[in-house]
């Protein structure tokens, strides 16, 4: 069944949000990935430096400050929740058994990334960071080019 992505990517937003669209449009390509594609999103995730694990520890702990901050729990933990489902999705449709542990690991760091989203413009400099490891499959119009284009995405 092809299922719309929910909860903050179809939420109203005020004026101190991303708009629906951040999450949703990057739902929706998460969702459209192939398993060649979480394999090379899985592949970037473990080729992490020692620096690179620390930076991503420090982004996610920026995003849950700003998601506390900015009221924002329920709309990110729906986000990340719509994230893995995404990924759980994309795998299942590329014939991957789950459980899976690249497949798991990229679902985590898609969570990562749709909490960020949800968090807001505050956010938008960690949410840089996380979109790295999204690079090789990701396209720049995903996101809103004002609101979050990565400087490392590169057209697939």
């Amino acid at each position: 069944m092809d299922e719309k992505p929910r909860g903050a990517a179809g939420a109203t937003t005020g004026p101190s949000s991303t708009g629906p669209s951040e999450t949703g449009r990057f739902c929706s390509a998460v969702r459209g990935l192939s398993g060649a594609d979480l394999e090379k999103v899985a592949l970037a995730l473990d080729s992490d430096a020692l620096c690179d694990e620390v930076d991503w520890w420090r982004a996610t702990i920026a995003i849950d400050r700003v998601v506390r901050h900015g009221r924002r729990t329920r709309q990110a933990a729906r986000a990340a929740q719509d994230a893995q489902r995404a990924v759980e999705d994309a795998a299942i449709r590329a014939g991957i058994g789950l459980p899976d542990r690249d497949v798991t690991r990229v679902a985590r760091a898609a969570a990562d990334v749709a909490r960020g989203l949800a968090a807001g413009p505050p956010a938008r400099h960690v949410v840089r960071l996380l979109l790295e490891y999204w690079a090789p499959v990701l396209t720049p119009g995903v996101l809103t080019p004002v609101a979050f284009t990565p400087v490392a995405f590169t057209p697939v």
